[in-house]
């Protein structure tokens, strides 16, 4: 009876789903859970590249979907689907026809179980399962998953016929016009030119140990040297891109964690140097994509462009691509070190299907004036015939063998658009607009290298501190009073200009894995002050910290208050902390990024010191909006009036109160929101700190023509 209900559970899900991309990650996640097995993949044939192509994973490494793909004899999986028939493998590792791909996220999986997915005999993909512990190989599971195979295959068959998710043209000279998500303004038209890794074949296990660990060994200093030569090149002028961002690489590569822990899966579990790398890789990603914040999702993207410069120097993924003059680059996602390697003279544009806004390639663009969009699914497939391609930066769309017409007037807007090439390497400590109004910039930091920036640029203040990066970087066990304190002296000793304000830990309990409690909407849950409140333990470690550091510059931010209560509760927490420690009181602000709190602004004025508000969070949180969702993006504005209007009744609300007042969030660096919000009257920002010369450039050539 429990497996008809599961039948008719996937019947259901099969039929109602219209976006086969949805619809395949549920059924593998579904079918997972149901066999209780640790991985769930899908494979499908491609009949233009001859090579079974992974479609779809629960359980592997997502960035590897739709590009770990193997000839159809190979591995296990290519067992099942040259033989047409049901495979149960028990030790699949040891299996003589065993494949491991490096980039996929594979642990040592025991036992192998494929199901051909077929229409009338003929085999076009398989279904996997893998799983470490071994299941009984019985008649009656054989039986129900050779069923639900035929189920998913009339499905694949006939609704989704390999690849019709992805919305390719009717014929290879159609337009077609896609909207995604504006990263760098501008108008570029050119020739698609597409980056992609491909995966090689690796070994899990090796034989020699000592030879695995040379190879490695080779791997780490080649990375290094490769690194070092991207510094040069930049403090040379050959390439206008932030060399802070390669010290960080270097300071991972060198990490003792990072480091001895894939040394140690290589040395102590003999595992295979390309295995380790990933595996260790992915534990480090995996800590930061869990974060809210877009910025410290980013962050990610480092960890994760070291281990591909690690594994391509292993031998084990390679990467092609060969740019001709007006190039557009489409790519999954562009890190630093594919940025650094490109020549930018000749890349004209990007088009990424996973980048965000405050990721490297976005910096990188905004600073070379490059146009470039995100958020397009598929972009590798859809694109793969394209003859040419226009970006509209603006908007946030891109255009596909653009019609004559299109053309010609992108052609006229390109025309009209005046680049810039001003760069300001140091920012003035104040800014005067027309009507005589004062501008500040300040700094949004996650390490100590931005707090480093932001001293070279000159910044009025470090107006956020976001102490949740260092935590997950260190772990929960390590992130104790000496280790915490000893980055916050790092932060001020770099940055000594103005006055530095450290957020308190905002995240959420299903970031903090000994905190760890299932919530069915973490991103409203239990997270910010109300997680601090619950695990004051946790909160007075870090006051402890940020206290003995008894320095007049620190100010403390409480984040996601959601009502006066909150804030009370941890402010009274911190004057008790302060007193017990016999030190001075530091100044103490409410993060405003919920909307509610901005309907009790009155209640606070006696209490809270100062203000910050956290413009990215209160966007969403406004218009129940995630700004980096592409299905609803379009749709919702931060210029919108309502929106503005929220800022503007904000404004008018602390403006009573005579405290400082600060906007904090990326948008201050887009021309006409930051001109509208001096308007009403805010004169205090803090942005990425590489960000700031552009924001500082905007308001001064805004000021000009004001004047």
């Amino acid at each position: 009876m429990e497996n008809l209900k599961f039948l008719s559970d996937i019947t259901n899900l099969l039929l109602n789903f219209d976006s086969s991309k949805n619809v395949l990650n549920e059924l593998t996640h579904s079918l997972a859970k149901y066999l209780s097995s640790e991985v769930c993949s899908i494979y499908i044939y491609d009949e233009n590249k001859e090579m079974l192509v992974l479609k779809a994973t629960y359980g592997l490494n997502q960035a590897s979907v739709g590009n770990v793909s193997m000839l159809p004899e190979e591995g296990l999986t290519g067992i099942t689907f040259s033989s047409g028939d049901y495979q149960f493998i028990a030790n699949a590792t040891k299996h003589p026809k065993f494949k491991y791909f490096p980039g996929i996220g594979e642990e040592p999986f025991n036992t192998f179980i494929g199901i051909p997915l077929k229409k009338q005999d003929e085999t076009f993909g398989v279904l996997v399962f893998q799983f470490i512990d071994n299941p009984e190989n019985s008649n009656v599971l054989k039986m129900l998953l050779e069923t639900i195979g035929n189920m998913i295959s009339g499905f694949l068959k006939n609704h989704i016929m390999l690849t019709s998710n992805i919305a390719r043209p009717q014929n290879y000279d159609e337009e077609m016009v896609l909207q995604g998500i504006p990263i760098s303004e501008g108008i570029s038209i050119g020739k698609p030119v597409h980056m992609v890794y491909h995966f090689l074949d690796d070994d899990s296990k090796v034989k020699d140990v000592e030879k695995e660990e040379e190879r490695l060994k080779y791997s780490f200093d080649k990375t290094k040297n490769e690194i070092m030569t991207v510094i040069n090149n930049i403090d040379s002028g050959n390439l206008r891109i932030d060399k802070e961002i390669f010290h960080t690489h270097l300071m991972i590569l060198s990490d003792g964690s990072f480091r001895d822990d894939i040394f140690h899966h290589v040395l102590n579990l003999g595992r295979s140097a390309a295995y380790s790398i990933r595996h260790v890789s992915d534990k480090f990603i995996e800590r930061f994509k869990k974060i809210d914040d877009p910025y410290l999702k980013e962050r990610a993207a480092d960890i994760e462009d070291v281990c591909n410069r690690l594994l391509k120097n292993l031998g084990v993924i390679e990467r092609h691509i060969s740019l001709e003059k007006e190039s557009i680059i489409v790519s999954n996602q562009l890190g630093p070190g594919d940025t650094a390697s490109l020549d930018l003279s000749k890349v004209k544009g990007i088009v990424t299907e996973n980048d965000g806004q405050t990721s490297h390639m976005a910096l990188v663009a905004k600073g070379m004036g490059i146009p470039a969009v995100s958020g397009i699914e598929h972009v590798i497939d859809i694109t793969e015939y394209a003859k040419d391609l226009i970006i509209d930066g603006y908007e946030g769309k891109i255009i596909i063998n653009p019609s004559e017409a299109n053309r010609n007037k992108y052609l006229s807007m390109q025309s009209q658009v005046q680049i810039s090439g001003v760069t300001i390497e140091k920012l003035p400590r104040e800014i005067v607009c027309h009507m005589g109004r004062k501008v500040y910039l300040g700094a949004n930091v996650a390490s100590i290298l931005d707090a480093d920036k932001a001293q070279d640029l000159g910044a009025f203040d470090i107006g956020l501190v976001r102490t949740e990066i260092f935590y997950l970087a260190e772990g929960d066990e390590n992130f104790n009073v000496d280790a915490q304190k000893k980055i916050y002296q790092s932060i001020l000793s770099k940055y000594t200009k103005g006055p530095v304000t450290f957020r308190l830990l905002d995240v959420g309990a299903d970031k903090m894995e000994k905190y760890s409690v299932k919530e069915p909407n973490p991103a409203m849950g239990l997270r910010g002050a109300r997680f601090l409140i619950k695990n004051e333990n946790l909160l007075e470690t870090q006051l402890e910290a940020l206290l003995d550091l008894d320095d007049s510059r620190v100010k403390v931010l409480v984040p996601f208050v959601a009502k006066p209560e909150e804030f009370y509760r941890i402010k009274d927490i911190i004057r008790k902390k302060a007193e017990k420690m016999r030190v001075s009181m530091p100044p103490v602000g409410v993060m405003i990024e919920i909307p509610s709190i901005a309907f009790a602004l009155e209640k606070l004025d006696e209490e809270a010191d100062f203000y910050s508000i956290g413009t990215n969070d209160l966007f969403q949180y406004f218009f129940a909006a995630d700004r980096n969702n592409i299905q609803i993006f379009s749709n919702y504005k931060i210029l919108s009036e309502c929106f503005m209007n929220f800022m503007e009744f904000i404004c008018n609300k602390l403006s009573q109160t005579g405290k400082d007042v600060e906007i904090c969030g990326e948008i201050a660096h887009e021309e006409e929101i930051l001109y509208r919000l001096i308007e009403m009257g805010y004169s205090k920002f803090s942005l990425n700190p590489y960000l700031m010369s552009k924001a500082s450039e905007l308001i001064i050539d805004r000021c000009k023509q004001e004047n």
